[in-house]
């Protein structure tokens, strides 16, 4: 099997899971080729293994698990694709975890809390614990 052979699965899922069910977006081709080109080794992550559990985190822990959640976990990751490298017990659920902790969720973006570098989180982190 070529390259071509062994990628078609993997852009057609992303065409029908991140796009096709946008009705705003009528299946449209420029999302899936943007997202492809902003972290094309998106193509190399499993499915099952790394982007639909990423993408439950999103919908359910993120964003409260509604069928809106779902859909606003897709376009976060639709938009940028990033968000499905980052590692689920070493960046997100942590991070997660301590801003709720520092009940700061509400003023923060998403991509605020995940983007950060491991040590400009720590600064951040203890930025916030002094001011409490």
């Amino acid at each position: 099997m070529g390259i071509a052979e062994s990628m078609e699965p993997k852009l057609l899922y992303f065409q029908d899971r991140f796009f096709s069910s946008f009705d705003d977006n009528d299946g449209d081709d420029n999302g899936l080729s943007n997202m492809v080109r902003k972290h094309p080794s998106l193509l190399t992550y499993g499915i099952d293994t790394n982007i639909e559990p990423k993408i439950a985190f999103f919908a359910n822990e993120v964003y409260g698990g509604s069928k809106k959640g779902e859909i606003a976990a897709l376009r976060l990751a639709g938009h940028d694709p990033k968000f499905l490298s980052y590692s689920l017990e070493k960046r997100l659920r942590p991070r997660l975890k301590e801003i709720r902790e520092l009940g700061i969720e509400q003023k923060m973006s998403i991509g605020s809390w995940v983007k950060l570098t491991p040590a400009k989180w720590d600064v951040f982190v203890k930025r916030k614990l002094g001011e409490s």
